[in-house]
């Protein structure tokens, strides 16, 4: 009996010590899953803030561009030379101030404060432009203008079609001399011949990435960067160009039911941001730039639109371009307002540089530079020069025919925060 009340003390505490190891090992299990709950819950709630922030945002500025007359009425108050933030109306309990700047002054209807917008170069063309048109003594800066007979986009007398360029029907030696009249700014009188922008040095993904926006619908999202085959868009899941600049060296075509949205601003994309872009479609190099986008083409290049595939829902293809926008302070600035480009000139077998275009009474074209200090030479930037060049030599005289496109009065920036 003693032996077995000695036993019985010995095992005294053993069921607490079990306890305590039970509890131990479930801490191991329990606290984790609690952790990882709480970080679900807690990003959970921060991606409806940042969608309900988004929405508020947008909101407002879908607002003040409800009434754009009334927009620019209100910003021409801010000035020019030392523009004043203008509060503008939103609507009641949101919570945001909205406020637009005026950043610059185009005139509309005199030519001359346009620039030379697209200039062609034909050889042996059949095109008769049309005499100038004879303004009235009430309108002298539209004399010698393009009749609105001819320029189908004119509504009216007061708005001209254009001039037609200095240099028309100029001979054999002076066919090549346009670049003078170039400028790589927006310039009135001049020729745009912008700078190529610096590109992202990534390799795009040519077959897009899919991203849940939601309610099952499917958002296919393309990356700013470096694109080396083809890239085909077509069925009928929206498709969104995340802002910045694209570079491209095979075929970009768009067919079927395709539904492009490229670069964020005023036509919305299929997802809420590039920064909800960037944040979910789970690709390490996804970044973003500014607001709209730039496609330049190089080597074999292009953009097509056909009806390779047709249509399921009747829609057809769209395609919308956002304007192209960055911080005045940011390098691609030179690239606001443009929207597609190519890389310019040749590039000799074994050559090093980036040569001039130039076919003997068809065609000139300057080589492309990269933007910089000092320039860059496309081929320390991996540009390719565009393949697509004539390989014929018509025989004919050369006309050159100039068009024009017509800028807002005045251009405000409006914000909301």
């Amino acid at each position: 009996m003693a032996q077995l009340r000695a036993g019985q003390q010995q095992d005294e505490g053993s069921t607490l010590i079990l306890v305590l190891v039970v509890i131990m090992i479930g801490a191991f299990f329990v606290l984790p899953m609690m952790t990882y709950i709480m970080t679900v819950n807690q990003a959970s709630r921060m991606r409806i803030q940042g969608a309900n922030s988004s929405e508020v945002v947008r909101g407002g500025l879908r607002s003040v561009l409800y009434d754009p007359s009334a927009l620019y009425s209100a910003c021409a108050a801010s000035g020019i030379s030392d523009p004043t933030a203008i509060n503008l109306a939103v609507p009641p309990g949101l919570s945001i101030t909205t406020k637009c700047t005026t950043v610059s002054n185009q005139q509309q209807f005199v030519p001359t404060d346009l620039r030379w917008a697209l200039t062609t170069t034909m050889a042996g063309a059949a095109a008769v432009i049309p005499p100038p048109y004879d303004a009235p003594p009430s309108r002298p800066e539209l004399d010698g203008t393009i009749s609105e007979q001819w320029c189908t986009s004119a509504v009216s007398e007061s708005v001209p079609c254009g001039k037609t360029f200095p240099g028309n029907l100029s001979d054999a030696t002076t066919y090549a001399n346009w670049p003078a009249e170039a400028t790589t700014t927006s310039t009135g009188s001049k020729i745009f011949l912008p700078y190529l922008p610096s590109v992202i040095d990534a390799a795009g993904f040519a077959g897009g990435y899919n991203v849940d926006v939601g309610g099952g619908a499917i958002c296919k999202v393309y990356f700013p960067g470096r694109y080396t085959d083809d890239v085909v868009i077509t069925g009928t899941t929206p498709v969104y160009f995340v802002s910045g600049i694209y570079y491209f060296e095979k075929t970009l075509r768009f067919s079927g039911d395709a539904q492009v949205v490229v670069g964020a601003g005023a036509t919305d994309g299929c997802i809420d941001s590039d920064a909800v872009a960037v944040a979910d479609a789970g690709y390490a190099d996804a970044t973003s730039n500014g607001v709209g986008a730039t496609f330049v083409f190089g080597a074999a290049g292009r953009m097509m639109i056909d009806t390779a595939t047709p249509s399921v829902s009747g829609k057809g293809v769209s395609v919308v371009f956002n304007r192209r926008l960055v911080d005045p302070l940011d390098a691609d600035v030179v690239m606001n307002n443009i929207s597609v480009m190519s890389v310019n000139g040749i590039v000799p077998p074994l050559g090093v540089a980036t040569l001039d275009y130039d076919s003997p009474g068809v065609l000139h074209v300057p080589a492309s530079k990269v933007y910089g200090d000092p320039l860059v030479e496309p081929l320390n930037q991996h540009y390719s020069a565009s393949t697509l060049i004539p390989t014929a030599v018509p025989p004919g005289q050369r006309r050159v025919r100039p068009l024009r496109w017509h800028q807002p009065q005045r251009a405000p920036s409006s914000t909301s925060t």
